[in-house]
């Protein structure tokens, strides 16, 4: 992941206890805001439970799925975590309803928030969570597109990259150089 070093070490001590904050993740779109949470979520010991905010955008969301499994019994005692994909696209209501199960449940559930606009996110939300805000440099992005290229093997031009990196997130870039990478053999633009 393009990410800050003390983002990084943040995240490997929250792996290391099996312990994490509230997190609000923000940001454009891809900018890895769900590779994070999937790493967390695939090297902690913890039971998830995963919601598209921009779907079940909702109270009934809240009260019937999150509440449900916010309140029940950890099995083992075991970390609970709950995210929130998109979840500037709650609605007022379901949003107000999830500041007080924040509140409520933080002893044995945590909450791991997604979202594209964070003026969006109401500020008794953001008062519960460790915001960080996802914007890799282009050096990042440049410096993952070389490892990932270099990895697969795929020959590349040092403009391409210089070129590719000023126009798009991280994502758009490795999708663009992975179809480019099937009709050309070397990449330039």
């Amino acid at each position: 992941l393009a990410l800050d070093e003390n983002f990084k070490k943040f995240l490997l001590s929250c792996i290391a206890e099996n312990s994490i904050p509230h997190l609000l993740l923000y940001g454009s779109p891809g900018t890895g805001k769900n590779s994070i949470v999937n790493v967390l979520l695939n090297n902690m010991q913890c039971f998830k439970l995963i919601i598209n905010a921009s779907e079940e955008r909702g109270i009934d969301t809240i009260r019937e799925k999150v509440q449900t499994f916010a309140k029940t019994a950890a099995f083992g005692n075991k970390l609970k975590i709950i995210v929130l994909n998109e979840a500037d696209g709650l609605n007022y209501l379901a949003q107000d309803s999830l500041r007080e199960l924040m509140e409520t449940s933080s002893k044995n559930c945590r909450f791991i928030l997604t979202c594209n606009y964070l003026g969006k996110i109401s500020e008794a939300i953001k008062s519960r969570c460790s915001m960080h805000q996802l914007a890799p440099t282009a050096k990042q992005i440049a410096e993952r597109l070389i490892k990932v290229l270099d990895i697969e093997g795929i020959s590349y031009e040092k403009d391409y990259i210089l070129k590719i990196v000023k126009f798009a997130d991280l994502r758009k870039v490795l999708t663009t150089s992975q179809v480019l990478s099937k009709t050309y053999d070397i990449l330039t633009l």
